[in-house]
């Protein structure tokens, strides 16, 4: 049975829109509740954030199945991702009391960069260890 395009692009990019948005919003606040002061926590929250960006990004141009954006979904990833990471510094020098660094734009796009590079093998991973865990019951 043929998958409808709507529901395609729904289980695909969905996620990523909606995690964007959740970007956008959180660069929004004027401050955040808490975050811890340790040296370099901001730049691994930089990181973290935009590799889970990147894995979705990823996941949804790599579904688009004989397209352009299927056969250049590691390059797109990473376009995207950082275009994505530097418009929310930008974002975020307009909100009162945030500041805008190329610094976080870097880490966003080292994020996204990892995420490029090891969303494929995270699949094949899985993919094994689910065919080892069935097989064995």
């Amino acid at each position: 049975m043929k998958e409808s395009h709507l529901r395609h692009e729904l289980i695909n990019g969905a996620p990523v829109l909606a995690y964007a948005g959740l970007i956008f919003l959180i660069s929004s606040f004027p401050t955040l509740p808490y975050v811890p002061s340790f040296f370099g926590f901001d730049m691994l929250a930089h990181f973290c954030e935009y590799y889970l960006f990147g894995c979705l990004l990823y996941r949804w141009l790599h579904a688009e199945k004989g397209r352009f954006a299927n056969r250049h979904s590691f390059a797109l990833t990473i376009v995207i991702g950082t275009c994505f990471g530097f418009s929310d510094e930008w974002h975020q020098s307009f909100v009162p009391g945030r500041h805008a660094t190329l610094w976080d734009v870097l880490f966003d796009a080292l994020g996204v960069i990892a995420a490029a590079v090891t969303y494929p093998l995270l699949v094949k991973k899985i993919a094994f260890w689910k065919n080892v865990l069935l097989t064995t019951e």
